[in-house]
């Protein structure tokens, strides 16, 4: 991660979850580099592919940000649905989820807190976390970091809510090729 960030100035972490625990993409330097806000998008631990589909798209889409603001809709899409970001509540801005940026910052010499914002895909019926009639799957894979002291609620381990997670994951994500 030093080298990537010495090199190109910034990059992205990728933390696979365990059991229940949403896994999640997060990058490194976008504040330290570019003055841009880190940005973190969870999900499956079976998403990777959308995690970095959404990672690649959102840097495109960067070029043509003016601004990031909070529900702002961005380009990329998951299931035909606008994608939705977040501004994080400095207070889960922390070195389990932003070691990473928190150490380029440090290596920068930055003294300013990390601004930090979130990227969340809706469920099948195209709510997002914080809806009402948003899908439990889609809610406890995408904790609101947005809000203060934020705790990552423990999903059900059983069969049923591990095969919604897989039915979520493959809608969000899409068969194999």
């Amino acid at each position: 991660m030093k080298e990537t960030f010495e090199k190109d100035g910034s990059g992205f972490t990728v933390f696979m979850g365990l059991d229940a625990a949403p896994s999640y993409l997060v990058t490194y330097g976008f504040f330290a580099t570019y003055g841009l806000p880190e940005i973190i998008v969870f999900g499956d631990k079976f998403m990777l592919d959308t995690l970095l589909r959404l990672y690649n798209e959102m840097i495109d889409a960067l070029e043509n940000l003016i601004s990031f603001r909070d529900d702002q809709h961005w380009p990329m899409k998951c299931d035909g649905h606008h994608v939705v970001g977040r501004f994080v509540e400095a207070s889960n801005v922390t070195a389990d989820r932003f070691g990473d940026a928190q150490f380029c910052h440090q290596l920068a010499g930055i003294s300013k807190p990390i601004p930090a914002y979130q990227l969340f895909w809706p469920d099948e019926n195209g709510r997002f976390p914080w809806e009402r009639g948003c899908s439990e799957v889609c809610r406890s894979l995408q904790p609101l970091l947005s809000n203060r002291l934020y705790e990552v609620p423990t999903r059900r381990h059983s069969l049923r809510s591990r095969l919604e997670a897989i039915i979520e994951t493959f809608r969000v994500r899409g068969p194999r090729r």
